[in-house]
């Protein structure tokens, strides 16, 4: 069997765990020996899921040479790093030789740089036509969306929205993106968008620490003047929690130039409108390729301007919200257990091992 090693530090309840779980279940049992190398620190369990895929689960030690030891003596076919540029062990692991196919994927959806990262596997639709220019890595393109993404299962609520402190009749506009993808491009659209709703509130999420969260907060009360007091700012949540919030706003707004991935699924999954502003890189491309999977660009802006046309008109005109949310329900199916995305996934790694 082909030996295929994965290393991540987010096989937790992550982003990263979620996307990769379906491309993991994808390479079949008789072909592909599996291995998992963790580089939590904080000593998470993998996710179960993960780990019933997988033949073989380490967690490495988090020292450099030991840990490229371990890798090394599976003797792998193939090793693929998950998030290269989101934690220290893995990128440093990443220049060294340890498997004579290596991989990166869009766990972090940036090439990596390193000369010893052979291929960036990543998304036909999702790539621009002159992608390969933006990785020092040979570019895979997958077909379909980004990863076999397994639909999510959301929490039954009752009663009033689960977010708390909202004006009556409040237009929520949500923001569920990590705050360090809110870039200071973002915050005069963010006004302009309170500004033409009077009834609109901007909500987003707590940093992963107080510092974050208080910088963000200082620096949109002098951006949106008196627009910030509709700002809330919601403490973190386990996943069902969140998936409830999710589902319980009007519009959804993804970042730039960095957005949304995992979040996106799970919005589309809601039958949640999303406004997105796609870049010229992979990073900023996520939600509009699935919207072009799933046929439909009402939504995909091509100017700040148009960004805040379409999110105003989400907001305000209940009848198009409720259009474009029917259209998302009826497509989103194409988004999830997408199976040819999987298939090319475990051809290319029969192709690379030779």
């Amino acid at each position: 069997r082909i030996r295929v090693g994965l290393v991540s530090s987010y096989l937790r309840e992550h982003a990263v765990a979620w996307t990769m779980q379906g491309l993991l279940e994808h390479l079949p049992k008789d072909k592909f020996e599996i291995f998992i190398y963790s580089t939590d620190r904080r000593g998470q369990p993998i996710l179960p899921r993960i780990a019933a895929v997988s033949d073989h689960q380490h967690v490495l030690p988090h020292a450099l040479e030991p840990a490229r030891q371990r890798i090394a003596e599976a003797e792998l076919d193939v090793l693929v790093y998950a998030d290269v540029g989101m934690e220290t062990l893995s990128t440093c692991l990443a220049h060294a030789r340890l498997a004579p196919v290596q991989c990166a994927t869009w766990g972090h959806p940036v090439t990596t740089g390193i000369p010893t990262v052979d291929y960036f596997i990543s998304s036909d639709v999702a790539e621009p036509s002159d992608a390969q220019l933006h990785y020092s890595e040979t570019l895979i393109r997958l077909s379909g969306v980004q990863t076999c993404y397994r639909r999510p299962a959301f929490p039954t609520v009752h009663g009033p929205t689960p977010i708390p402190d909202l004006p009556a009749g409040g237009t929520i506009y949500l923001c569920p993106q990590s705050l360090f993808k809110i870039h200071p491009d973002m915050d005069r659209p963010l006004a302009e968008i309170l500004r033409r709703d009077p009834a609109g509130v901007l909500v987003a999420f707590e940093g992963s620490t107080a510092t974050i969260t208080a910088r963000l907060r200082d620096r949109w009360r002098a951006a949106l003047g008196d627009c910030f007091a509709r700002v809330r700012f919601l403490p973190r949540v386990a996943p069902m929690q969140f998936l409830a919030i999710l589902a319980s706003a009007d519009v959804l707004l993804d970042t730039w130039p960095f957005g949304g991935g995992n979040t996106s699924y799970q919005g589309f999954a809601a039958g949640v409108p999303i406004v997105t502003l796609p870049g010229r890189f992979l990073r900023g491309r996520g939600t509009a390729a699935l919207y072009r999977h799933m046929d439909y660009t009402g939504c995909i802006a091509d100017s700040t301007e148009t960004y805040v046309d379409t999110a105003v008109r989400l907001g305000t005109d209940a009848d198009f919200r409720a259009e474009v949310a029917s259209v998302i329900r009826e497509r989103s199916g194409l988004l999830f257990d997408d199976e040819s995305v999987g298939r090319d996934f475990a051809q290319f790694l029969v192709a690379a091992t030779g």
